[in-house]
């Protein structure tokens, strides 16, 4: 089940990074609000909050909606005003660090930093590709399925 919200994560992710025109052509059969880049900033947070509850990763509500609440304030950010340029791999790393409201409830700060840097070096792999459509779909589905390493 982990796998398959992945992959629904990363379709999130690389379907929001699509303008409305090029998401037309390419999936004329799908609505307009899917090319918007907040179906991305809300699709992958909380495809990552169903992916917690369903490993058990149980939290009071508000360590949920805060956790969500950054992880969509990451996903807007490339860090740009910060290093100059889109970092992939700082934008991987931060994203990963919203689920701190998580770790305050339930310990898990090793999984989260883990998940944090593995994300971070995925990334960084990622940008050698050249290809939008394997970079952000791997984006997408690297944030959700490092979700596992909660499980640790």
């Amino acid at each position: 089940m982990i796998w398959i919200l992945s992959l629904i994560s990363a379709l999130f992710y690389r379907l929001g990074g699509l303008s409305v025109e090029n998401g037309q052509k390419a999936f004329p059969f799908l609505p307009d609000w899917v090319f918007n880049t907040k179906a991305r900033d809300i699709g992958v947070p909380l495809i990552g909050a169903i992916t917690m509850a369903i490993m058990g990763i149980n939290a009071p509500i508000w360590a949920i909606l805060l956790a969500f609440g950054a992880y969509f304030g990451l996903l807007t950010t490339y860090w740009q005003g910060l290093f100059g340029y889109d970092n992939i791999p700082f934008h991987l790393f931060m994203a990963s660090l919203a689920y701190i409201f998580y770790c305050i409830t339930t310990g898990h700060w090793v999984a989260m930093l883990i998940r944090a840097v593995i994300s971070g070096l995925i990334g960084w792999g990622l940008t050698y590709t050249k290809n939008d459509w394997a970079e952000e779909l791997g984006r997408g589905f690297t944030l959700n399925i490092t979700l596992l390493l909660w499980t640790i």
